[in-house]
């Protein structure tokens, strides 16, 4: 087998830069890092991982011991947590105790030998004994989860109580129920079972038996001794979701003409199952949040915490239906979502037995007929571009908050500030931000983290290589990746282009437009694209070409899928159509790296939806934009390929594992600064019509028809030529 003394030696250098070399460290130029890789990939060489992990010592790594891996929640837990210690340069170690307290035990000799950086622990120990004290681990080196047996130590769960107590309120319903716990000498699983009966308490009529469940192997003798029970309980409460499917299991096999009804306790479903009425509990969230506090007590020695996360609760995606409507019909623009939504919409048709029609068009087709729009319009719900809301709104939408007051309490549930943007104008709310997408910068990490890269990078430009700050340095970078301008690039192309027709072209503009400036307009409200800022957007527009392909991406779909090649350096794209990164025939789904978009002022697209004015269904249309701008709705499109306006779907680290970028959502929202509008709302602005107008002089100014100048000059005098100042609304 290769050494590093035989790399050195092929190589012709020292055995310190080739040990630099192989672990990344080291101020070493390209020359040699280019021939210490050759040497090693010629002689064969694997870095041997385990004995580089016993070199850099335990600082980097985190143990985990779990109770197993059978039951959804561990894995929801674990998944979480070990992606989020390794987007920290951490690894973990597995523990399983196999739900025994004496294996847990043998397993804690194994964590001591590894010298963890710190230990999160589900433990299976009962009572107050607290074995990982007494092994010799710091209180600040452990963090319990579910259960507490050392007061003193940090500790992460759930408000058990109250799941007992919306356990119980269900039982209420039943004469005679069954509840099924762990280990009630655990503080999780006695405080569900006192919430449990205390609530039951209240309701006489109700007969409560209660089982308690020690160990795996008790688990289908405890399901068999349930369901013979005399009388049959009518319903079962269960604290562990995976003894709930052990139990509905048997029910099943052995009792399938007793119709049971099962109540558990249970992770987060995205996607909805039947099996179970569920009480759900964010364990994903669990994960990110016990991995992150670890990092913190081991990196920073914080204090001990004590930290209870929010129950989810029961949750639905199903909807009561309102209205005698039999059916409701859809315009929408084609996108990502929009495909989606005709799946999701058989959900509502299931349940309230309305019939969903949708028809999907594109973007001019929807411009076209929202212009053309009358009363004899047969479309009940219209989803179209937010950024046209400003002119279609009050033409073709019906006012949410005239057909219920109560809208606004929906959009409490939504991410801080963004219903102005998407429907609330003057005179109302006008629609939803159903899919609210900021852009955000997409590149291939595994290029821009290459030592080799780096290097070269450094050298070339006397700067590090980083995800761009300004749009300049896109250009340099882009330039960089391009093998037109450096033959040794592992791409051809360092950037795309959408360009496919004069709405996305003029939006290529503004996106550099607004990475220098924050409105479109001056104290007058015309059009200020006679600045120094408008001419350095379109020449950095036009000299990105040089750096990729020829033909371009004709939407922001085919941009995300060409990306997705894997022959492209850098991207930028709307959040709502970056899933299609991730498609069947994606290079790149575990090389993605992403952040603000260059300038740091992001711009916000995506789609709102309302109620067509023309809608002789308006109630049933509202009570379907309820349903479809939900969190568990939402959330589940969201885990199909397209984005949700809910608060808490950014707290669901099933998709936001899957769409790691999505947990920026709210800092790209948060950093936008776009003013696309004149000051005075008496000013009408027909921003469709602008953007037709910027993205016709923007083309030519790209093949060279017109000088950047006289293109920025055209699209004011073409504007303004033919746009006079409206009346004030209602005048």
């Amino acid at each position: 087998m290769a050494t590093i003394k035989d790399i050195a030696r092929r190589a012709g250098v020292s055995h310190g830069t080739v040990s630099n070399v192989l672990n990344g460290r080291g101020n070493v130029s390209s020359e040699k890092i280019l021939a210490v890789q050759q040497a090693a990939s010629e002689l064969g060489y694997i870095i041997n991982q385990r004995a580089k992990s016993l070199r850099e010592g335990n600082s980097r790594v985190l143990a985990v011991m779990l109770p197993n891996l059978f039951d959804r929640q561990y894995v929801d837990f674990y998944a979480s947590f070990c992606n989020y210690a390794e987007s920290q340069g951490f690894r973990t170690a597995l523990y399983l105790a196999s739900n025994s307290a004496h294996l847990e035990q043998e397993q804690l000799a194994g964590i001591v030998a590894s010298r963890p950086a710190g230990v999160a622990a589900i433990t299976c120990y009962d009572g107050n004994e607290d074995i990982y004290w007494k092994a010799g681990f710091s209180k600040g080196s452990i963090l319990y989860l579910d259960h507490r047996p050392n007061p003193s130590c940090s500790y992460i769960g759930f408000d058990y109580a109250e799941c007992g107590r919306a356990l119980g309120r269900m039982a209420a319903r039943f004469q005679d129920v069954a509840l099924v716990t762990g280990n009630t000498q655990q503080t999780s699983q006695r405080d569900c079972l006192e919430g449990f009966m205390e609530e039951a308490a209240r309701h006489p009529g109700c007969r409560v038996s209660c089982y308690e469940k020690l160990g795996a192997v008790r688990s289908a003798s405890t399901a068999l001794e349930i369901l013979n029970a005399c009388p049959k309980p009518e319903a079962i409460f269960v604290t562990n979701y995976g003894l709930a499917q052990i139990i509905r299991n048997m029910a099943q096999s052995f009792f399938p003409n007793h119709a049971v009804q099962i109540y558990t306790l249970s992770p987060i479903f995205t996607i909805p199952e039947r099996d179970f009425e569920k009480y759900e509990l964010n364990y994903r969230l669990l994960g990110k949040e016990a991995a992150c506090r670890l990092l913190d007590m081991a990196q920073n020695q914080a204090k001990p915490i004590s930290l209870t996360l929010p129950n989810y609760g029961f949750r639905s995606w199903t909807a009561a239906r309102c209205s005698d409507a039999e059916s409701l019909s859809i315009m929408t623009l084609d996108s990502p979502t929009a495909h989606i939504l005709e799946d999701m919409a058989r959900l509502y048709t299931i349940s309230t037995g309305v019939k969903i029609k949708i028809g999907i068009f594109s973007y001019d087709s929807i411009h076209e007929m929202l212009t053309n729009m009358d009363e004899n319009t047969a479309f009940d719900i219209i989803r179209l571009d937010a950024t046209w809301l400003n002119w279609f709104a009050q033409q073709v939408f019906e006012p949410l908050d005239q057909l219920d007051p109560d809208i606004h309490k929906l959009l409490g549930t939504f991410l801080p500030d963004i219903a102005p943007y998407y429907g609330q104008m003057p005179g109302g709310l006008y629609a939803l931000p159903e899919t609210p997408s900021p852009q955000m910068l997409f590149y291939r990490k595994d290029l821009f983290e290459q030592p080799i890269y780096q290097r070269l990078y450094k050298e070339t430009y006397q700067q590090e290589l980083r995800p761009p700050q300004s749009f300049a340095e896109y250009n340099q970078i882009a330039r960089f990746f391009s093998r037109r301008f450096n033959p040794g690039s592992p791409v051809r192309y360092g950037s795309t282009l959408t360009l496919g027709n004069t709405g996305v072209a003029a939006t290529e503009f503004l996106t550099r437009y607004f990475s220098l400036t924050h409105t479109l307009f001056d104290g007058e409200d015309r059009l200020r694209l006679d600045s120094p800022e408008a001419l350095q957007a379109l020449n950095l527009l036009i000299e990105v070409q040089s750096y990729a392909p020829s033909s371009h991406s004709n939407w922001w779909r085919d941009t995300a899928k060409f990306f997705s090649y894997g022959d492209v350096a850098m991207t930028v794209l709307f959040s709502n159509y970056a899933s299609e990164i991730l498609g069947k025939n994606s290079q790149v789904h575990a090389e993605i790296g992403y952040a603000m978009v260059p300038g740091g002022n992001p711009l916000l697209g995506g789609g709102a939806i309302g109620v067509c004015r023309c809608s002789r269904q308006k109630k049933e249309a509202l009570n379907f934009l309820r349903w479809l701008c939900s969190e568990e709705i939402s959330s589940a499109m969201t885990l199909l390929g397209s984005v949700s306006p809910c608060r808490k779907t950014y707290e669901n680290y099933q998709v936001i594992d899957m769409y790691p970028w999505l947990a920026m959502t709210e800092t790209c929202f948060a950093n936008s600064d776009v003013r696309r509008f004149p000051a005075d709302p008496a000013v009408r602005f027909d921003e469709r019509r602008f953007l037709s107008i910027l993205g016709l002089n923007v083309l030519q100014a790209l093949n060279g028809s017109l000088s950047p100048q006289d293109a920025l000059k055209n699209v004011i005098q073409t504007y303004h030529g033919g746009t006079r100042r409206a009346e004030p609304a209602g005048l």
